[in-house]
Formats: C-alpha cells, structure tokens, sequence
C-alpha cells in the first residue's frame, strides 16, 4: 500500500476546520502536531462527519431516513535516529452509519503502519513496510441482511540503487493475505 502524507514533523501545531449547512448537518476536524524529542514528531487528529437526511421531491413533506454520519481518529509518528533513516509510526479507526429507505448500514475499522527507511544516497535508498487493516460492515435490518470483515497484512520491501551512474535498479518484494469472514 502506497500512501503519501506529510510527515509528522511538517504539521506541527493546532489546525482545526468546521462546516454546517441546509443538508450537511456538521462536520468538524481538529489536528495537533507536536515534538517529542528533538528527532522525534507526532500529530493526532479527529473529524466527526453528519449529513441529514435528503427531502425528496414529491413525498409529502416527509424525509426518507437516509442521514449518514462517520468519524475518524488517528495519530502519526516520525523518528529520524539520523539523518539518512527515518522510522513512521501511523494509525487509524473510523465508524460510522449510513441509513436508507430499508435499511442502515453500519461500518467500523482500523488500521496500522509501520515503516523504515534508510537513504544510503541521493539515488540509493532501502525501505521496509508493515501494514494492518481490519474493515467491518454490517446492515442488521431490511431485506439483504449481511455481515462482512476483512484483515488484511501487508509486507513490502523495496531496494533503489543505481548502476554506472546510468541505470536505476529496483527490486523488492510484497506479499498480501487477506482473511474475509461472512455471513
């Protein structure tokens, strides 16, 4: 999984952002940055998602209940022991519920990252990523009830470097297994 943010180190600070309207009913983040050490970062964030429920036309000044709402939480932390490595640290959990005219979904997960990574040069680098991710959804009610998880691990190696200043060679490997449980 190939995912790119800024590091902890580049978002240091209080940053916060909200929003209300006629059909979103609230939304709201806030994000602190921090140093632990004078090589050490992490920030931690929050944001809270509502929207109402949509009146359709031509209903009887009725809504149909298909209001949504999710959360997110998370942290990310970055080590630099020197100044050709650095080691991250980030995670994530969501929930949430989405409501239609028969039925409400429910959803929830989480995940994990772990990654090093040592520059050997400009042009020559090694990198090393773990990855954990748990996703739950479940509709309870209406016609097509169901239940569904799924984990998934995730390993990645990759090795740049050049040869005779002409050539790039990388190489690296990943593997993936996922565990699917339904009902």
């Amino acid at each position: 999984i190939n995912v790119v943010s800024k590091s902890a180190k580049e978002t240091q600070g209080i940053y916060a952002s909200g929003a209300a309207g006629t059909l979103l009913d609230e939304f709201g983040e806030i994000r602190y940055g921090g140093r632990i050490d004078k090589n050490i970062f992490f920030r931690v964030y929050g944001q809270e998602f509502k929207q109402k429920s949509a009146v359709l036309s031509g209903i009887a000044a009725d809504t149909i209940n298909n209001a949504w709402k999710s959360n997110q939480r998370g942290f990310r932390m970055d080590a630099f022991p020197t100044d050709k490595t650095s080691i991250t640290l980030q995670g994530d959990s969501y929930d949430g519920d989405a409501n239609s005219a028969t039925s409400r979904t429910v959803t929830d997960g989480r995940n994990i990252l772990a990654r090093a990574t040592h520059n050997f040069s400009d042009k020559s680098d090694l990198k090393v990523q773990l990855y954990y991710d748990h996703a739950f959804r479940e509709s309870p009610n209406g016609a097509s009830k169901f239940r569904y998880e799924i984990d998934t691990y995730d390993t990645d190696f990759h090795h740049s470097f050049p040869i005779a200043n002409i050539h790039d060679v990388i190489w690296g490997s990943d593997s993936r297994f996922q565990q699917e449980r339904k009902q």
